[in-house]
Order: structure tokens, then sequence, then C-alpha cells
């Protein structure tokens, strides 16, 4: 079923209404007369079909994810020779329910016969592609526009395939041949060569596709080929008489290729290959002027770069040019430069793998003692500069930690029986005053820090050992004491905890038990109550049960503590009786039980409250009730209305006002329509949903 509401726009003209419908993604307008609106519509198809509407019940029948068997077809052909395209009464008289009629209309929109297919071909072939004329004089409208072009173009490609004979097989040498030479007679007219020398066995398609994959290979292979036959270079080298020619001529004329590759090589050399060869040439010739290929530095250069650096500092260019000849280029001095120096910083500090000594540590106690963090000062006067700032820095912060541990000797030193009682006396004295603790107990040995998180650990054992609960469940004597002291006390956690469980047992380790305790005893009360009382364990209701239950209804009504001392005492509970009452009244509804209920809405609209008040049924059965009436008595299905359009138009609202005004003024919506104090478009709606009602009703 499609979901939404339906606009409706009066037409004055036609005297008809013009209806939106949105299905899916895109609306539609459809005319329809006022005296009438039902409009057939299906939930899987995007257009108005002639199929009925099938309820929510019957599509559940059935097991929709079976395969068609042969059976079912041969039974689905002489169905609809028979009785035609009556889904429905096939669905119930030869499948039994178990297909649906929209998946009987599917099935046999998708299965198409052999004479079918037959006549479609001769039909294209006299007709062309008229296909609503086809699917007038040859299928009987059997079989839409839509269908039969979608199934052609099923054939079209599969006849394709099959005429072709071209799944698998490669081209030969000889049909390239073949094609190479059509196309010099005849061009691209890819249908006459297909005809001619293919005998249709290569589609049109085929060969103008193979053609470009040709064309490109043979553009490819005849610029690379001619590259190469007027280059004259195919596995050349470069000869020494060349380099020396390429050298003199970019000295003359520059690094104009083209004109050098003309005047010195007549082509031979292309301009990118000029190219190419002559960055390689430069970059080899910087190599050799430097002759650092391989070379390491020696030591009578290293002196030499020591005593240039001390003369004229960091002017590469010039100490290059000077002490070197240029065979070391300015990066290579600076980069050197910067070697030694990192090297020269490490000797001068004789760091490199000397571990501090004591004599070392004990000066440097003594110099901060003296003269504070003043690094560079120690460093030149006690340390003579072999101990670098840094060093002495990082190796300060590390006797400082050492310092501290050893003075508080909690190194490896577990807290003993004897501290723990002065942890304990102390906090108790002076409280959480953990520095005057540290000094006056622990002489400064346990840290403030450390008595803090001690006592913590041991604040929270202390709980636990006190509450005795470590391990430990609640037994029945327990649980007695605690709804004895409940019943008495309340909810008094602290109280109860000290009086009955000398504090055994927390407050909230109570509130707890008593929460778990209340949950459980509500939820076996009432089940065992019900099934005690009800003695069903395993027992369904007896059809005398049933029988004394009705009368039982027809004399008291629904007074269920009655009814259950009267005729149940004992066998069945009050909520099994009541809820054993709504189901069998929804099972079971009289005619009289229908007709009141269609006079009911009658009176108040669809107010389900009420109306399930005044019949003793729950207000799902009278809802359920009346559109199951609704669908039963619209003999075609054709129109279900919407619960949002029924709730936002009721049938009856003021329907004696609306027809009374019919009768006086005719359709003159206007004059109606001040008279009511309403829109037009509401009173058009108001009639339109009327006439439905009674249609529906009838």
């Amino acid at each position: 079923m499609f979901k939404g509401m339906i606009h409706f726009k009066y037409n004055v003209y036609n005297d008809s209404f013009q209806t939106i419908i949105p299905n899916l993604n895109h609306f539609r307008l459809i005319k329809i007369p006022s005296t009438l609106l039902l409009i057939r519509l299906k939930s899987t198809s995007s257009r108005v079909s002639e199929s009925t509407i099938v309820p929510k019940k019957e599509l559940l029948k059935g097991n929709r994810s079976k395969l068609w068997t042969e059976d079912e077809f041969i039974t689905l052909r002489n169905a609809v020779n028979k009785h035609g395209k009556d889904w429905n009464y096939i669905s119930k008289n030869y499948f039994f329910e178990n297909r649906t009629p929209s998946a009987i209309l599917t099935k046999w929109n998708r299965f198409w016969s052999i004479n079918e297919l037959q006549t479609l071909k001769k039909a294209v072939k006299k007709h062309g592609k008229d296909w609503n004329y086809i699917s007038e004089k040859y299928f009987n409208n059997n079989r839409t526009s839509n269908a039969l072009l979608t199934k052609w173009k099923y054939l079209k490609n599969e006849l394709n395939l099959k005429n072709s004979k071209i799944i698998g097989n490669r081209w030969t040498e000889d049909e390239l041949k073949t094609l190479k030479n059509a196309v010099k007679k005849h061009g691209k007219d890819w249908n006459y060569i297909s005809e001619k020398y293919f005998n249709n066995n290569r589609t049109s398609n085929a060969l103008l596709t193979k053609w470009k994959y040709l064309k490109n290979e043979l553009d490819k292979t005849e610029d690379v080929v001619s590259n190469l036959k007027d280059s004259k270079i195919i596995g050349n080298r470069w000869t020494e008489d060349e380099l020396k020619t390429l050298k003199t001529a970019v000295k003359k004329h520059g690094k104009d290729w083209n004109y050098i590759s003309e005047k010195y090589f007549n082509n031979n050399r292309t301009s990118n290959a000029l190219l190419t060869k002559w960055k390689y040439l430069k970059n080899e010739l910087n190599l050799k002027n430097s002759k650092i290929i391989g070379n390491r530095w020696t030591e009578d250069e290293l002196k030499t770069l020591k005593n240039a650096v001390k003369k004229h500092g960091k002017d590469w260019n010039y100490i290059s040019e000077k002490y070197f000849n240029n065979n070391r280029t300015s990066n290579a001095l600076l980069t050197k430069w910067k070697y030694l120096k990192n090297e020269l910083n490490l000797k001068n500090s004789k760091i490199i793998g000397n571990r501090w000594t004591e004599d070392e540590l004990k000066t440097l106690k003594n110099a901060v003692k003296k003269h504070g963090k003043d690094w560079n000062y120690i460093s030149e006067k006690y340390f003579n500069n072999n101990r670098t700032s840094n060093a002495l820095l990082t190796k300060w912060k590390y006797l400082k930690n050492e310092l501290n541990l050893k003075n508080s000797k909690i190194i490896g030193n577990r807290w003993t029986e004897d501290e723990l009682k002065t942890l304990k006396n102390a906090v108790k004295k002076h409280g959480k005053d953990w520095n005057y603790i540290s000094e006056k107990y622990f002489n400064n040995n346990r840290t403030s820090n450390a008595l803090l998180t001690k006592w913590k650990y041991l604040k929270n054992e202390l709980n636990l050992k006190n509450s005795k609960i470590i391990g430990n469940r609640w037994t029945e004597d327990e649980l007695k004491t605690l709804k004895n002291a409940v019943k008495k006390h309340g909810k008094d956690w602290n109280y109860i905890s000290e009086k009955y469980f000398n504090n055994n047992r927390t407050s909230n380790a109570l509130l707890t038990k008593w929460k778990y305790l209340k949950n459980e005893l509500d939820k076996t009360e009432d089940v065992v109550s019900n099934l005690k009382d009800s003695k069903i364990i395993g027992n369904r209701w007896t059809e005398d049960e049933l029988k004394t239950l009705k009368n039982a209804v027809e004399e008291h009504g629904c007074d269920w503590k009655l009814i259950f001392k009267k005729y149940f005492h004992g066998n069945r509970s009050l909520r099994a009786i009541s809820n054993k009452w709504k189901q069998f009244k929804n099972e079971s509804w009289s005619k009289e039980e229908d007709k009141l209920l269609f006079d009911l809405i009658k009176e108040h609209g669809m107010h389900w409250k009420k109306i399930s008040k005044l019949m003793n049924r729950s207000h799902d059965s009278v809802s359920k009730r009346y559109e199951k009436v609704t669908h039963e008595k619209c003999e075609k299905r054709e129109k279900r209305l919407t619960y949002r359009d029924r709730k936002k138009y009721n049938l009856y609202e003021n329907y004696d006002e609306l027809q009374k005004l019919i009768d006086k003024y005719g359709r003159d919506w206007t004059k109606i329509a001040k008279i009511m104090n309403r829109s037009k478009n509401s009173v058009l709606k108001q009639y339109l949903f009327m006439e439905i009602g009674q249609k529906l009703l009838k």
C-alpha cells in the first residue's frame, strides 16, 4: 500500500475531482467523477493497475520465498486460459493462497511462451517498432508496449551474439589483412564491409573497435621506427669524436640543440639526445675536476684546513682556490669542518667513554654549595672545561634524586607493623597534617606523599575488614533479620547496621540488597500468585470453562472479582480471567455487535475509548474490527483509507448538517462553506469522504 495523503482539487467545468497521489518518488494527476472515488492502487508498481488490493493478512500467507515449479507454470497457463486475469480467483482456487495475486501477476508478465516470441518477431518484421499497434492486434493488450519494447531489446542482443559467432574467437591474420584492404577501398562503411567481406560474422561495432586499435598500434610503430632509422642510433654508443664535437659546438653556439643537430650531426643525433648527453658530461666533468671520487681526507689536508680557517675564517671559495687548487669544493670543506669541530669538542672535553669518578662528584657537591648553579663558572674553575655546563646540570639532577631517596631510606623498604601503628596513632592525634607527622614521628624517613597514599590504602582495607564482607555471601538468617528490621524501623540503614549487624554490613550494602530483594519478591509474588491461583501450569482453557465465563459475563458484566469468587475461585486468577475474555472477544464478533459498533461510530465518531467502554472491549480490538469490516464490505477492495485520513476527516462529523445544506443549495460549495464557517476545500473533502464511508458501509 502507498503511504501518504491524497490531495483533491474540484474542477467545476467537468464536475470531477483532480487527485494527486504520491507514489514512491513522483506524483500523478487522475480525473475522477465527484460521485465516485474508488481508486485502485498497487504497492509494487508505479502506475494505477486494474488489480485489487490484498489485505496484509493474505500477503503473509504461503511461502513466498519458494521458487516456481513446472507444475505451477502449467496450472497458471490453464487458469489464465479459463478465467482470464482474475488473479484473486486464481490465487484462492488454484494455488490455495500460497501464491499472492501480485506474485502471480508479476510472474505472468515475466513469463513469455515460445508462440508469443515467434509472434513478436513476425510482428516487428511487418510493422516495425509500432508497439501500441502490435499490442492491440497481436496480443489483445495482454502485453503492454513497454513490456514488448524491453523484450525486443533482450532478443536483439541475444540474436547479435548468436549471429556474430565471435564469443571467444580471436582475430586471425587473414581477417586483419582483409580489414585493411576493405578500409582502403570502401572507407569506414562498416555495415557494407561486414556483409561483403565477413558475411556478418563480425559486427559493425567489432570492426570499428578493431580498426581504432590497429590505427593506434600502427601510428606508434611508424613513429618509433622512423626516429630510430633516421638517427641511426639503434644500439650505437657515443664515440670520442662525437663527444669532442659536442663540447666544441656548445662552446661556440651554446645550448641551441636544433642548430647543433643539423650542422654538426646531420640530424643523426636528436635535440633531446644531445641535451641528455650534455647533462651527463657536465656532472662527470665536475667530478673529475674535483678529484674527490673515492679520495679520503689525508692528515696534511686536515692540517692545511685548520690553518686556513685560523687565518681566513670560513671563506670556503678562497680556501678552495688558494690551498686546494679547487680539488676540494666549498661544500666539501664546509661539511668537513663541521665534522672536525664536533670531534674537537669531544676530545677537548675528555668525556668520550669516561664515567664520573668519586673525586669529581665530591668536587661538584662542594662547588654547588659554594657557588650555586653557576655551571659555566664551575666548569672553568673546578673542571678546566673538561665537563661541560650541560653535563654538570644533568649530573646534578641525577644526584639530587638519588640523595632524596637515600635520605628517605625508602629504597626497597616495606612498611613495618610498628610504622603502621605509629601512623594510625598520629592521624588520631594530629589529623592529616602529613608534614608534621613526617618530621615528628618518622624523622622525614617517610615523605608526606608516601604517608598520604599509605593512609588511603589502609582506610580502604580497614573498611573491608570491619565490614567482614570480603568473599562472604548473605545468609538466610541475615536476609530474615533485614526484612524484620525494615518492617520495624523502615529504611534507617545506619541504625539497622549498628543494632542488627554490628556494622558488619554497611548502610550502602543494606540499601543495595534491599532493592534487589524488593524486585525479586515482586516478580516471584506476581508469578507464583498467578500460577498457584490459576493452576494453569501447562493447562489450557476447556470448553466448559469458556461456557461458564460467557454466562458469567452475560449475568454480571466485567465484574471480575465477583466472577472469580463465584465461578473460578481457586482455579483461575483475576488476570487470567480478564485476559481470556479479551482474547475471546477479539476472536469472535457477532453480527449484532458489528451493527452496534457502526451505530456507536455514527453517534460518537471514531472515539475508540468511549466505544470500547460501552462495548466492554479493548481499544485495539474495536479499531481493528472496524478496519476488518470496512475491508470486507468493500466488494472490490479498490480503496483503503489510511488511519490518518479517517482521523483528520471524520466520516460522520457534521453529517446531518452537511446533508441538509446539500439538499437545499445543491453543490454550491461557496455558500455551504460560508454557512459552516469552513473553507471550500475542507467541505469538498468532507463530502467526498462521506460518500466513500456510505459505500463502505453498504
